[in-house]
């Protein structure tokens, strides 16, 4: 039956839209708290189901906050067009939307806050202008170190690596880096059980990591190597790839006419909600208790 196929396709759309639009929503909504310094509510199903129902048009019991900052979030994307996705009727759909999204944000901060964290703490002690820079350590000994020191701060208590000096001044280096983050986090273990249970806890310091890697810190040796390792080779065409693939899709962004319900201011207010305006500030370590 043509009409039913019509029916089932405009259900999924509609579906797949405000899920899609939502998603949008919730980063801003988040990004509208974290950049004026507001703790972020517990990440829950009646959260999302609260973004995804402001976008459905069915939103009257949305937190008040949230009222309001869909209004700014509306403001800011002149050509969105929140009649388009009004719906009725599909609400136990968009509900299903709503906890997948929850348990797709629970499974991000727990499969990528350990890895994000020892990446950020190798771009601080490479940092020559951070007060944690460690540049006499080679890079795989710094690569050492640093999971060293979160496996020190995530609460559990490994041993000094053998391949590091075992030299006072370094050790008392790590113990001030170790000290500084637990100040942010507390004393209480840092596990996949705690990330998947609590993960508004820690989008603060995702975040703060962000902001962190958009410095553009490179990890060198302390002096230049003199040959051509694979490990540069891959660096570069990385870095070739990623400049030419930036410039078709802006040559493309320009010259095809989009399909999507928003145009380029969209993505203008979306892009500048994670420019660095400002002096990174640290997650209150209040937040970690």
């Amino acid at each position: 039956n043509p009409d039913f196929v019509n029916v089932i396709q405009e259900t999924v759309k509609i579906a797949r839209d405000v899920a899609y639009t939502g998603s949008l929503f919730a980063n801003f909504f988040f990004l509208y708290l974290l950049d004026n310094q507001q703790s972020l509510p517990p990440i829950t199903h009646d959260l999302c189901y609260s973004v995804f129902a402001l976008i459905a048009g069915q939103g009257s019991n949305a937190p008040p906050l949230m009222k309001t900052v869909y209004s700014v979030f509306k403001e800011s994307v002149p050509s969105y067009a929140p009649e388009k996705f009004h719906c009725e009727g599909l609400m136990s759909l968009i509900s299903t939307e709503a906890k997948q999204y929850e348990e797709n944000i629970r499974n991000h901060i727990t499969a990528n806050f350990r890895g994000k964290t020892i990446q950020y703490l190798l771009i601080v002690v490479s940092d020559e202008e951070d007060e944690w820079c460690i540049r006499s350590l080679k890079v795989s000994e710094r690569k050492v170190l640093v999971e060293y020191i979160y496996e020190k701060v995530a609460g559990s208590d490994p041993s000094w690596p053998k391949a590091l000096p075992d030299e006072p001044a370094l050790r008392s280096k790590a113990e001030t880096i170790q000290k500084s983050m637990t100040s942010i986090f507390g004393d209480n273990a840092i596990d996949d059980k705690k990330l998947n249970a609590e993960p508004h806890l820690y989008i603060p310091w995702m975040f703060h990591i962000l902001q962190r890697m958009e410095a553009k810190v490179f990890v060198t040796e302390e002096k230049p190597q003199k040959y051509v390792s694979t490990a540069y080779v891959h660096r570069k065409v990385k870095e070739t790839n990623y400049v030419i693939l930036s410039e078709v899709f802006i040559s493309h962004s320009r010259t095809t006419e989009k399909e999507d319900r928003f145009g380029d201011d969209m993505w203008g207010v979306k892009l500048s909600l994670f420019e660095n305006e400002g002096p990174m500030r640290p997650p209150d370590r209040d937040n970690y208790a």
